[in-house]
């Protein structure tokens, strides 16, 4: 994501040219196919590890327009389940889910549609919500969303408090 950001931001500065930041979870659930997959909801969700997941919750209106239910976040995957099952039932609406944790979340006593080949978002999802021009702005001003802190972050924390330990 860094790295992919990076780039993109240079190319935009150098050309002076604005920036198209699309949230992946967004263009995960952008993957479904509107006509059949509507009054139902999407939830894109992503690996986080830890039995942790990346989720985002989102659902088509009549007109095609993508709804954002919920904002992104990262949640356990029982405290996902359960939210899930809950809110599928209130809204007498299944789920679909995609993403690269579908396995993780799928659970048999649920109303859950399981969309496997959907695991990364495309870059037609992506370039279609870029269309829209809230996702716009100046190269300076884009900044990746992190739901929690990069796992490299923790590590080297650990690693130097290891290394002041020795020393002392």
């Amino acid at each position: 994501l860094r790295i992919g950001l990076a780039v993109a931001k240079g190319f935009a500065v150098a050309g002076s040219k604005p920036v198209a930041v699309v949230p992946t979870l967004e263009a995960l659930a952008y993957n479904v196919y509107f006509n059949a997959y509507f009054n139902k909801l999407v939830c894109a969700v992503l690996d986080a590890k830890c039995n942790n997941v990346y989720a985002g919750l989102f659902e088509y209106d009549e007109t095609g327009k993508l709804l954002r239910r919920w904002q992104d976040r990262t949640v356990s995957v029982n405290v996902l389940k359960e939210d899930l099952k809950r809110l599928s039932n209130e809204l007498s609406k299944p789920v679909i889910l995609v993403g690269n944790a579908v396995n993780l979340v799928y659970s048999d006593d649920c109303t859950f549609i399981l969309k496997e080949d959907l695991i990364f978002p495309s870059a037609v999802s992506v370039c279609r919500l870029a269309f829209d021009k809230k996702y716009w702005c100046a190269a300076e001003e884009a900044m990746p969303e992190y739901l929690k802190p990069p796992q490299i972050d923790v590590s080297k924390k650990m690693q130097n408090k290891k290394t002041e330990e020795l020393q002392i």
